[in-house]
């Protein structure tokens, strides 16, 4: 998808150019918040240094010392029972005629004899042969009989039995870890570069780095050489080149794994020798923030990590009762440490939750099928490039590949294949025609006959490459069909031999089913031909299944957007697009933001008066009905952005408050008239527990993350500042492993911050047009790309309090600058007249449309008091945080946009929406429409 008019209806700004006078308050008074800022950064960045300094002596003493000999474990194996060798295939038993059926019920014709009825003979069965399942070939089920509990005129039958899943790995879970970025030292801009590039599964990447970091190991390998080489890469310019890293993670939404393929890609191209891309790699990971262990035996270095996903095949070794994975090690004594480097806390997470944007080869794969006495022909494309990287994928447990994402083009081609097909069917017949589709398109055969011998679980994306699939990979592909096209919840089914699905629908449907969290959810088994669901597989009627369960982040997000669309409804509204919404075990839904004048819930109202702005959090059961809701405010604004919960179900929330704020009985004065920061925490009937503010420096001048602590009774401890880390999203609530609380977030991310104080007094005097043609100028000074350096000015400009801007006047200035927009783009031109406002107040920009109607612009949907927050980075590029109203796609389909990230010099801007962070990267300079 092309999402080009988000960026026409900002690059109006780029279009002007104005003469006059420029106004010199702005730039008077930018001059010095810039001023007093850079104090602030260089006196803190000597306590940065000084604390790297110290970790990396402390940490480098322990390597020449405490090193161990440990014994490595061959790797875990998954379900090494037989796959069936046959599939089978469902036939149903022929309608009979029915003498006197009612209407809609086959009946004889008038003036003929009536067909005769012959007596119904029962199919042989033949007998079990071990160790294989009988003969599945061409089985004809005979229908069970109703048995109690059946729903009335439809087939019913028992629910299956349901073991729980053996717990495979004795892995304690790490305690939980603070959201706070990793502090690197500070390094200078201009230092001797080399440069290396590569292909990264399509994606071509160019690196440049310090070339001290090269360097040689003698033959034999010890702790100390290790120790050696770590104060040797510690001394040279590292920060660039993890900064580089961490950009291309972000740009191609890699996960962990993904990560660490790109450190062990590029530290291979620095550096020819294994053991050295190794250290290399090992090093740059720990100083990225991973948990992450070099070791050592018989001269040869490996990496080793813990991750949260169980991987099969790789020999581990144990360390409180934690897996460290080592990958291509073929020891099985190693030496190797146990102490984490300070601040070295990720755990690897494999999981694929985020659509992998890398590489742009796609290729396509035909379909011919019928259902239903229909016929269908289509064509699904796929991404060749992420076919490639996942042949590199370790084997993990089933539910990583069962809550994974495809990629977005891939996703697109499905849609527009599969969704059209299913307007108009029910529910239960959209997941009988998805069943079809996967049961028959796709032929079958095990994977020790396609992968000689190999077991190889598939992502969905993958089973349009292979030629075959077999049963795991068919119920991976339905089960992400179903929640993708269909909204409905899924649940994973696996036997000895065999995996399956089943299906949660919103109302009662008749057959085989399984009783899971108190919902049921019908069998739906993908390779069972010709098998509608509600049947069981034979050979598996009478096995025990075991539940995976899967992450449903789609239908989750169907019912966490509705829950907010009623409040909204009600005059809620959203302070941050991030942690806004949280569910428990029973799920109840949490939600926190704020509002003005009444909040109208129908059974509980909520008042703000003044004119002033509320916070409030309000907890919704399982079906989206209020149960309770409560503001906080007193004397000036307050907005609440995150809410959270620990594991005793106690509710967190955060925000910022002027003068005071309560919730209820306790009341809390700011630290005199700075806007200010507060944590709250309920109990799960609405009572406050505690209410406190958190003390923040610098005044609210410029940039960086601060993380304000709490204790667990709500007592304030302190608040640390770091460099602001582009790339660094953890913000909100977390917790540490005493369950202390965490508030992490920047000035510019804060709702309702006084950050652009800049703004204060400048009055109706105040030029928009002069100001933007000089903070344009001052952009294209800075080297930004000409293309979108109109775009960053106007930026600049939208951060401002009450800067208002109206449609009329977009027009006018495309008009006057760039008359051929209206001829190019009529449709775009003549939606743009139709915002009647784009207005700042507190950092939450509002747009208001012609009529409240929505507003199509191409691909681009907006809604009435559709609500954004501009946060502009330190290196200059910027990101603009949807809280609500913009959706992306076409026709049908629609997807909510998350954020848009724009890049100052090369003139990129990535698109994020959907649950899965779907990403497009568009540039302004080859992909405008003018």
């Amino acid at each position: 998808m092309k999402y080009t008019t988000l960026l026409l209806l900002l690059l109006f700004f780029g279009s002007i150019r104005v003469n006059g006078q420029i106004d010199s308050t702005f730039n008077e008074l930018e001059k010095e918040l810039q001023k007093e800022f850079a104090s602030f950064l260089e006196l803190n960045q000597e306590e940065f240094d000084q604390y790297v300094r110290e970790n990396d002596k402390e940490f480098s003493d322990y390597l020449k010392k405490n090193w161990e000999e440990f014994k490595l474990f061959a790797g875990e194996k998954p379900d090494s029972a037989p796959k069936p060798a046959v599939i089978p295939k469902f036939i149903p038993p022929p309608v009979k005629p029915i003498p006197g059926g009612k209407e809609g019920k086959i009946q004889p014709k008038p003036d003929q004899p009536k067909p005769e009825v012959k007596p119904e003979t029962k199919p042989e069965v033949k007998p079990e042969t071990k160790p294989q399942p009988e003969d599945l070939t061409k089985i004809t089920p005979v229908p069970p009989k109703p048995l109690p509990g059946g729903i009335e005129g439809k087939l019913g039958r028992k629910p299956i039995e349901v073991v729980p899943i053996p717990k495979k790995r004795p892995d304690i879970v790490p305690p939980p870890v603070p959201n706070v970025p990793v502090i690197q030292k500070s390094e200078p801009d201009n230092f001797a570069k080399g440069q290396a590039s590569i292909d990264f599964y399509g994606t071509n990447l160019t690196f440049k780095f310090d070339p001290n970091i090269l360097g040689s190991l003698p033959v034999e390998i010890h702790n100390t050489t290790i120790a050696a080489f770590w104060d040797r890469v510690c001394k040279v310019n590292y920060v660039h080149l993890i900064n580089q890293l961490s950009d291309a993670k972000t740009q191609m939404n890699l996960n962990d794994w993904g990560y660490y393929q790109l450190v062990k890609k590029l530290s291979g191209k620095i550096s020819s020798s294994k053991n050295y891309a190794n250290l290399l790699s090992w090093y740059l990971l720990t100083k990225s923030g991973y948990r992450i262990r070099v070791s050592y035996a018989e001269n040869d270095i490996c990496l080793m990590f813990p991750s949260s996903n169980m991987i099969y095949g790789i020999k581990y070794f144990m360390i409180d009762n934690t897996r460290f994975y080592a990958p291509d090690f073929q020891h099985n004594q190693i030496y190797t440490y146990e102490k984490d480097f300070p601040g070295a806390s990720k755990i690897f997470d494999l999981n694929v939750y985020s659509a992998l944007n890398i590489g742009d080869q796609y290729a396509e794969r035909p379909f011919k099928l019928s259902f239903k006495g229909r016929e269908y022909s289509f064509s699904i494309k796929y991404n060749k490039n992420s076919i490639d990287f996942y042949k590199d994928f370790p084997l993990c447990e089933l539910k990583t590949y069962f809550d994974a994402s495809i990629t977005p083009k891939a996703k697109e081609s499905m849609l527009d294949a599969l969704k059209p097909h299913l307007n108009g069917l029910s529910p239960s017949e959209a997941v009988d025609f998805l069943l079809n589709f996967v049961q028959n398109g796709f032929p079958y055969k095990t994977d020790p006959e396609q992968f000689n011998g190999a077991e190889k679980f598939f992502f969905p994306e993958e089973d349009f490459y292979y030629p075959y699939s077999d049963c795991d990979d068919r119920a991976v592909l339905f089960a992400y069909l179903v929640k993708e096209l269909l909204n409905l919840k899924v649940i994973g089914v696996t036997y000895p031999g065999h995996a399956s699905t089943a299906v949660h629908f919103p109302y009662e449907e008749a057959g085989d089913f399984i009783m899971y969290k108190n919902e049921k959810y019908m069998i739906a088994d993908p390779t069972y031909i010709g098998a509608p669901f509600g049947l069981t597989m034979p050979g598996m009627v009478n096995a025990k299944a075991e539940v995976i369960e899967l992450l449903n982040e789609q239908n989750q997000q169907d019912r966490l957007t509705a829950v907010w669309d009623n409040a909204m409804a009600a005059g809620g509204k959203q302070g941050d697009n991030v942690q806004n919404l949280v569910t428990d075990a029973d799920g109840n839904s949490y939600i926190t933001g704020y509002f003005s004048g009444t909040m109208d819930f129908g059974t509980s109202n909520l008042k703000a008066a003044g004119g002033k702005r509320d916070a409030f959090v309000a907890k919704f059961n399982s079906n989206g009905k209020l149960i309770w809701a409560i503001p906080g405010g007193c004397e000036g604004n307050a907005i609440a952005c995150n809410v959270t919960l620990d594991k005793q179900g106690g509710i967190y929330i955060s925000g910022t408050f002027e003068k005071s704020i309560a919730f209820g009985k306790i009341m809390m004065m700011a630290n005199g008239d700075e806007t200010c920061v507060f944590v709250a925490k309920f109990n799960a009937d609405g009572r406050q527990i505690w209410l406190n503010q958190a003390k923040l420096e610098a005044g609210g001048t410029g940039d960086y993350i601060y993380a304000a602590t709490f204790s667990p009774s709500g007592q304030y401890v302190e608040t640390k500042s770091y460099p602001v880390d582009i790339n660094f999203t953890d913000y909100g609530l977390s917790f540490d492993a005493l369950n202390n609380v965490y508030y992490t977030a920047t000035y510019s991310s804060t709702a309702g911050m006084k950050v652009d104080r800049i703004t204060l007094g400048l009055g109706n005097e105040f030029n928009v047009a002069s100001t933007l043609k000089s903070e344009t100028d001052k952009q294209i000074e800075n080297k930004c790309e000409k293309t979108i350096a109109g775009l960053f000015g106007a930026i600049n400009l939208m951060r401002l309090n009450n800067v208002m801007i109206s449609g009329k006047a977009v027009q006018e200035a495309f008009d006057k600058y760039n008359p051929n927009f209206r001829k190019v783009a009529p449709k775009v031109y003549e939606g743009l007249g139709k915002l009647n406002m784009i207005r700042n107040d507190q950092g939450i920009i509002t747009v208001l449309t012609e009529n409240q109607k929505p507003v199509v612009l191409d691909k681009l949907k907006i809604t009435n008091e559709t609500r954004l927050k501009v946060n502009l980075l330190p290196n200059g590029d910027a990101r603009l945080d949807i809280l609500n109203g913009v959706k992306v796609g076409k026709a049908i389909i629609w997807f909510k946009l998350n954020f848009v990230r724009l890049f100052r010099d090369s003139g990129n801007a990535i698109f994020d929406y959907d649950s899965d962070h779907s990403q497009i990267v568009m540039n302004m300079k080859k992909d405008m429409l003018f």
